[in-house]
């Protein structure tokens, strides 16, 4: 049997390139972030591409942890993780989520 996740994925892509610079793009991913928490993960993890949003997300404390150079051709394809703080969700049950 497989252990139940702790993270929190991108695969809705709700946060496109137009509402990254707005309110509305930190709004939807603090509140993508307290249901992560709510629901005991320990990260959240997602996709983009090097010309979308990756300054966005680095302000936002995401790091860039994986790279597929030349997807699309002449970009990359980026996966970002933000690790929640351990304390908050140490106590909390395990659970998965895709934001």
């Amino acid at each position: 049997m497989l252990p139940r996740l702790r993270t929190g994925a991108d695969g809705a892509g709700a946060t496109q390139a137009p509402w990254l610079s707005s309110w509305i793009g930190h709004r939807l991913l603090d509140m993508a972030e307290t249901e992560a928490r709510r629901r005991g993960c320990c990260q959240i993890v997602l996709a983009t591409h090097s010309f979308q949003a990756p300054e966005f997300y680095r302000k936002l404390g995401f790091e860039i942890v994986d790279s597929l150079p030349d997807y699309p051709r002449g970009h990359q394809h980026l996966r970002l993780r933000k690790v929640l703080d351990r304390e908050d969700v140490s106590s909390r049950k395990t659970g998965h989520i895709a934001v």
